[in-house]
């Protein structure tokens, strides 16, 4: 596959998946909340898109979104008629956070979902009924420089802490426990010869962090935009870039549908799959365009907007090496007992 990073291209990756089973300790809170937010969702179910191929016209598509810079694709696409040329007619629904949209997608509310790829994998993991369609966003590829990194661990400007090394009896901010922050955090940590045992993640709203973070009620926060731009605006320090750290051009976020609408509209599927691709294509190409698009459904201060980093947009269906990658690390840290396939949970 590939990925558009501003006006460039990452080198094409093909890439097979495995089946494997990592005998470590699990933790099953995380594990139940992820059914009880799915089984919640199921308690509702509405009137989505399972009902089969809608024929030749204009298809509706619901694509549940969480109000993060990276979904500007969607909303560009829609603005420069990439969708409707599909026949397709997509209403955008922000929800609060990914925990809301996968059991929307599950339920039919929502035709197509977003979420980080360690969500879906859980999901895979639990047997969820989840087919994975195009990766969405990802980081910088090799050789970024630093302001085109799109996530990283701060500490305060006024700490000792410069390295990972530092952090030794510390405690780190993640937004959610057991999930793609922490695990990349602690591979970048790990990376840099820390001491994970001797690290205590605490779970913070992203909101919050950086406010957390100059009260000194942590050690270091794993920031993302807007609130890295702002950190580095006031001085704090970058000790770690999770997502690059633990691969340059990580794919970290997916879009997804149904096992059953999958089945029930494959064609549909495709439509939006081209749809997606050409959209995320023209807003690596057009990154002050994708940045117009954020007033539409976020708060980010407009004044913060011009320095908004991507990352990168990857632009050829799903990128298989990321996921696995993600998986053995879910792996390793106890945060799964026993890795989904991954061939099984992609959308042929």
């Amino acid at each position: 596959m590939s990925s558009t990073f501003g006006a460039g291209s990452m080198t094409e990756r093909k890439r097979k998946a495995s089946s494997a089973s990592m005998p470590r300790g699990t933790r099953p809170a995380m594990a139940c909340a992820v059914i009880t937010a799915v089984l919640l969702g199921l308690a509702g179910c509405g009137g989505g898109g399972g009902g089969g191929e809608q024929g030749a016209g204009k298809v509706d598509v619901t694509i549940g979104l969480v109000p993060v810079a990276t979904v500007s694709p969607i909303y560009l696409g829609i603005e420069k008629g990439f969708f409707a040329q599909e026949g397709l007619n997509v209403t955008p629904r922000i929800s609060s956070g990914g925990a809301e949209v996968v059991p929307s997608v599950i339920s039919g509310d929502a035709d197509v979902g977003f979420s980080n790829s360690v969500s879906l994998l859980l999901a895979g993991a639990k047997g969820l009924p989840i087919r994975i369609l195009n990766s969405a966003s990802g980081e910088a590829p090799d050789g970024a420089k630093p302001e085109e990194i799109q996530a990283k661990l701060f500490t305060a400007k006024d700490s000792s802490i410069r390295s990972a090394k530092d952090l030794k009896g510390k405690t780190v901010a993640v937004n959610t426990l057991d999930n793609i922050a922490e695990i990349t955090a602690r591979r970048a940590l790990e990376k840099q010869g820390a001491d994970l045992d001797r690290i205590k993640f605490m779970e913070v709203d992203f909101p919050e962090m950086l406010t957390s973070l100059e009260a000194g009620q942590v050690d270091a926060a794993f920031l993302v935009e807007p609130f890295e731009s702002q950190a580095t605006e006031r001085g704090h320090h970058a000790v770690a870039s999770p997502y690059y750290d633990t691969m340059p051009g990580l794919a970290t976020t997916n879009y997804f549908v149904s096992e059953e609408y999958a089945k029930k509209n494959p064609e549909v599927v495709d439509r939006i799959a081209r749809a997606i691709n050409r959209s995320q294509r023209y807003a690596a190409e057009h990154p002050d365009e994708a940045r117009a698009m954020l007033p539409k459904y976020t708060e980010i201060p407009k004044e913060l907007i011009p320095d908004i980093s991507f990352g990168a947009f990857p632009t050829g269906g799903v990128d298989m090496e990321s996921l696995q990658v993600l998986a053995d690390l879910m792996g390793r840290y106890g945060v799964i007992e026993e890795r989904p396939n991954i061939q099984d949970l992609v959308q042929d």
